[in-house]
């Protein structure tokens, strides 16, 4: 296998002028900005999913597992996709993303229209609603609404592959619900004050609602507009609303993590970067939104937690009542992660379940790093940002999807028990690992 970007720390790719998404690690740079200036999805949110009771739903009276027909080929490996966890029929959906490969440190730009589904039960990947739905777009965000049955996404960004790297991206405000009864895509049409157009915010599912909380306004690489404001759209009478939350809100920021906590009827949010998310530092705080009050308050300024990073991915374990992080990419020598941590919304502390890799030998040039470049932690997902993460509740387990790695992009599906933090490697990467994970003659950390 062949290193496609280069490695892992340089930390930038540079899209014609503009700065990477791409890359691990930098010991010169500080950010993995996604295309020079943009950093960020976790928010893939985060990515949130829903946390009511899930049902097996087609499983039928046998508790035989009904598995689509096999198709014999699965979704390129992708970053800045945007998806959901499908509790009635137990897969996980997604939709767009970027499926084009940095070459040496230069991101490009390739949107994809394609929407999949992954069935964990049956190891077998599903494509939906061909030929139908949005058009191509990467770094929005998703929800699931359980009162619907469907996924809700807004936002994201596009630009035509080969386009000129000082190109405008197009960004969106459109609104949009895949069905997941019929699979079949419809743009809702909203009424109300909606967010403006934007990438790399944050959305959860609130009973009902879908609360969209910052990203990027800049619709180019070269600049960073960072937000916090809140807007909620009620998913019955497709209003938006505006919110004026209280008390002192979080300092406007992109490619953050956020979550629902249905404890407190809150949202948690934490990590991602503000204006100075192409050169850092990045963010490492975590506040909570208290959704019957509406009112910000602090939890974590950041001095004992996870590094600082942007292109994390959180979600909402609801057995154990923690937020579960992995990934992202840091402002530090490492770049890319694959740290577990787990967040305790009440006491407000952050705990290590893994440490992840650990930078062993330094660089040697630009985007050149030797074989040694880490010490693996075995048995764990290759370090990465800009990935998918959902919550499967009924299994108690966490399931992830591609993203941004040193060697590119990634195409592997793994799942985290969140009981014992054991990771079972479902999909095995075809692509995107670094070199010592799967071979012991590695002339450089990518091949």
């Amino acid at each position: 296998m062949a290193c496609s970007s280069g490695s892992g720390s340089t930390g930038k790719d540079k899209d014609a002028s503009e700065a990477t998404d791409d890359t691990g690690a930098d010991t010169t740079d500080t950010g993995d900005t996604g295309d020079a200036g943009d950093t960020t999805d976790t928010g893939d949110t985060t990515d949130t999913t829903d946390t009511g009771t899930a049902d097996t739903g087609d499983t039928g009276d046998t508790g035989e597992v009904s598995c689509p027909d096999p198709i014999g080929e699965r979704p390129p490996a992708l970053s800045e996709h945007f998806g959901v966890f499908d509790p009635v029929k137990e897969r996980m959906v997604f939709f767009g993303g970027n499926p084009e490969f940095p070459v040496q440190c230069i991101g490009k730009n390739a949107y994809s229209g394609e929407t999949w589904a992954y069935w964990p039960r049956c190891n077998q990947w599903e494509r939906l609603a061909e030929g139908t739905g949005p058009t191509p777009r990467g770094r929005a965000r998703a929800v699931y609404d359980a009162g619907n049955h469907a996924m809700v996404f807004f936002g994201g960004r596009f630009r035509a592959k080969g386009a000129d790297g000082f190109s405008k991206y197009t960004l969106y405000d459109e609104t949009w619900k895949l069905d997941l009864t019929t699979d079949t895509w419809t743009q809702v049409q909203t009424t109300g004050t909606p967010p403006s157009k934007r990438i790399l915010a944050s959305a959860i599912y609130d009973g009902g609602r879908m609360l969209v909380f910052g990203g990027s306004t800049a619709d180019t690489g070269l600049d960073f507009f960072p937000q916090n404001d809140v807007h909620a759209l009620d998913l019955t009478t497709n209003e938006w609303t505006k919110l004026n939350p209280g008390g002192q809100a979080p300092a406007p920021r992109q490619y953050h993590m956020a979550v629902y906590d249905p404890v407190d009827h809150a949202m948690v949010v934490s990590h991602g970067g503000d204006a100075a998310a192409f050169t850092g530092p990045f963010l490492g705080d975590t506040w909570t939104l208290d959704l019957k009050t509406e009112t910000w308050k602090q939890l974590d300024a950041g001095t004992n937690g996870p590094d600082r990073r942007i292109w994390g991915k959180a979600v909402y374990g609801s057995k154990a009542d923690r937020m579960v992080m992995f990934g992202g990419h840091d402002d530090l020598a490492l770049g890319n992660r694959n740290d577990l941590w787990v967040f305790d919304i009440r006491n407000g502390a952050w705990s290590m379940i893994t440490t992840g890799d650990q930078i062993n030998n330094g660089n040697v040039g630009f985007c050149d790093f030797p074989a040694d470049f880490t010490t693996l932690e075995e048995g764990t997902p290759e370090r990465r940002g800009a990935h998918l993460m959902v919550f499967w509740e009924a299994e108690n387990k966490v399931l992830i999807h591609g993203g941004k790695t040193d060697c590119g992009l990634i195409d592997d599906v793994w799942e985290l028990d969140l009981e014992t933090f054991e990771w079972t490697d479902h999909e095995p990467a075809s692509i995107g690992e670094s070199c010592l994970r799967y071979s012991d003659t590695c002339a450089s950390h990518c091949g």
